[in-house]
């Protein structure tokens, strides 16, 4: 079966190897900028974008609310 993805060496050494190849970060970059570990990166990043749509979607419902009210009192204003 392993022959089917390309090791063909009879002890399977071949297979530790792909393994052992060092990971690099998928946000390096950032992870730089914040001179921390990947992990700790990842999550600052996670929380940055989660922030950064609470408060669009907070400044979307204030700017539809006001444009509703605004709708109504110069409507129905007697």
């Amino acid at each position: 079966m392993w022959s089917l993805f390309g090791w063909t060496v009879g002890d399977y050494s071949g297979v530790l190897s792909v393994f052992a190849a060092p990971q690099q970060c998928s946000i390096e970059g950032f992870r730089q900028l914040l001179n921390v570990e990947c992990d700790t990166a990842i999550v600052a990043a996670n929380l940055i974008g989660v922030c950064g749509f609470v408060v669009i979607m907070c400044i979307c419902i204030v700017v539809i609310k006001r444009r509703y009210a605004l709708h109504f009192t110069t409507r129905f204003d007697i």
